[in-house]
Parts: structure tokens; C-alpha cells; sequence
């Protein structure tokens, strides 16, 4: 009996240990998230590149969420379309990029202040590849900022104009 209850000790152990290591591999800030969102408490989403995209709800949890697959064509200035019908946003569901092309010849007025009106192009899209949801993981404000960060392009080392040249 005691050789069953080291057993049992044992495997609960390893279990909580390799929980523990999966938690801490996703971020020593980011906890499990829940399966879907209602979409009426979604405030904001966030395209963050290809694999993210963030989700602000009302209450100001943030949650990230990294897509089943990478999304061919979905990028930071992207559109994306879930189904209308749909009264939550879950893991697995699908979305479809709405790609961007050129302002076209539709154009909108925009009122200006003293009353003048100004026709402004407008972009138009079209139905771009399909992708779907991963799992939301809910993550801090500033792990949010640091992956914004951390996915804009990089610049390329420009000479500055205090470089001194060589004779």
C-alpha cells in the first residue's frame, strides 16, 4: 500500500512539474485564457503580424492570440472579417484577411472645420486567405507593447551625420 501512494506521489509530481515548465516556457506574465470572448466585451483587436493578434476587452484584460498556423497575407495594417453571426470569438474559429488594394476611385467627403468638405480616397479590400483562431492566452499591458515591438520591422543602420570620415 505505501509502494502504491509513493507511485501516486510520484506521477503527481512529474505532472505538476511538467505544468509548471509549459507554463513558464509561454512567459513568466501570461496565464491560460478562456476558450472564446463574447464579442460585444471585445473593445479592440490587434493585428500584431502573421502569427497575433491581440484582444483588448472591456475590462482591460488583454489576450493574445497566436494563430493555429501562420496567416499568409495577414499583416499589422490588415483587416480581418469574422462572422457576423457569431455572438463570441473562440479558438478555432475561422476569419478571413481583407487585403488592401490601393485607394481606388472611391472617395468619401470628410468635413473640415468651417464648414468645407473635402473628398478623401478611400482604400477598398478584397477576400483575402482564410485562418483560424488559436488559443488566447491572457498577457500584461507591457508583454502586449514588448511583442508590438518586437515585430516591427527593423531599420537598417543608417549612417548618422556625426560619423567622422577617414583621410
Amino acid at each position: 500500500m505505501a509502494k502504491l501512494w509513493l507511485l501516486a506521489v510520484a506521477v503527481g509530481t512529474a505532472a505538476f512539474s511538467a505544468s509548471a515548465a509549459a507554463q513558464g516556457a509561454a512567459g513568466a506574465n501570461a496565464t491560460a485564457g478562456p476558450s472564446c470572448v463574447a464579442r460585444p466585451n471585445v473593445k479592440r483587436m490587434q493585428i500584431v503580424d502573421a502569427n497575433n493578434v491581440l484582444f483588448v476587452v472591456r475590462d482591460k484584460t488583454t489576450y493574445r492570440n497566436v494563430l493555429a498556423r501562420q496567416c499568409p497575407g495577414l499583416r499589422r495594417n490588415s483587416q480581418i472579417s469574422l462572422s457576423a453571426s457569431d455572438r463570441q470569438v473562440c479558438s478555432g474559429a475561422s476569419f478571413q484577411v481583407l487585403l488592401r488594394v490601393g485607394t481606388g476611385s472611391n472617395s468619401e467627403s470628410v468635413l473640415l472645420p468651417g464648414g468645407q468638405t473635402m473628398s478623401v480616397p478611400r482604400p477598398s479590400f478584397v477576400p483575402g486567405p482564410t485562418c483560424n483562431l488559436g488559443a488566447f492566452t491572457a498577457i500584461t499591458e507591457a508583454d502586449a507593447e514588448a511583442l508590438v515591438e518586437s515585430s516591427k520591422p527593423r531599420r537598417r543602420d543608417e549612417p548618422s551625420g556625426n560619423d567622422e570620415k577617414e583621410d
